[in-house]
């Protein structure tokens, strides 16, 4: 690991590419194999230690806010799960709350919840896997985030995404 920790020296501040959380900028499969070469590592191993710090977003993936989403199925249920239901979409909102909670499928995991314009104060919930939690940590309720997910649907209080990845 300290190896990687220099890698990442000579990314950033010799080789001048961008590589931080908020970028989402992955180095070029030229700068990896330079760097695995400077730190006696496998290029297949340094890519896929490369690739577990990035989330790319598949191209076609649908982009919309959280209040858009919510309002969908308000209007529709029928309509908004055959645009969303079971696919994956890039989702932005503000957050209002980070918490554990029920999924969809009643089991208990870490929660993103997003501000929607319901006056009750209902939400769109983001499920992450456990592995994919560390993310949360840095996020702070009222920032405005981006993440990746999975539409399950929509109950009597919320709409809900699993698999959350933050962007």
């Amino acid at each position: 690991m300290k190896k990687i920790g220099v890698f990442l020296f000579v990314l950033i501040f010799i080789e001048g590419v961008t590589f931080s959380q908020t970028s989402k900028t992955a180095p070029s499969k030229e700068k990896v194999s330079q760097a695995a070469q400077l730190l006696g590592v496998s290029e297949s191993d340094l890519q896929a230690w490369i690739n577990s710090k990035f989330v790319s977003v598949p191209t076609g993936i649908p982009d919309v806010t959280a209040v858009k989403l919510y309002q969908d199925y308000q209007t529709s249920q029928l309509n908004a799960d055959r645009t969303y239901k079971d696919k994956q979409i890039r989702i932005t909102g503000v957050v209002v709350k980070i918490e554990e909670d029920y999924d969809f499928n009643r089991k208990k995991r870490y929660c993103l919840k997003f501000k929607t314009d319901n006056p009750l104060g209902n939400s769109v919930r983001v499920f992450f896997d456990d592995s994919d939690i560390e993310p949360l940590y840095s996020i702070k309720v009222g920032q405005t985030i981006s993440v990746l997910g999975t539409v399950m649907g929509k109950n009597d209080v919320a709409v809900y995404i699993h698999n959350g990845k933050i962007l």
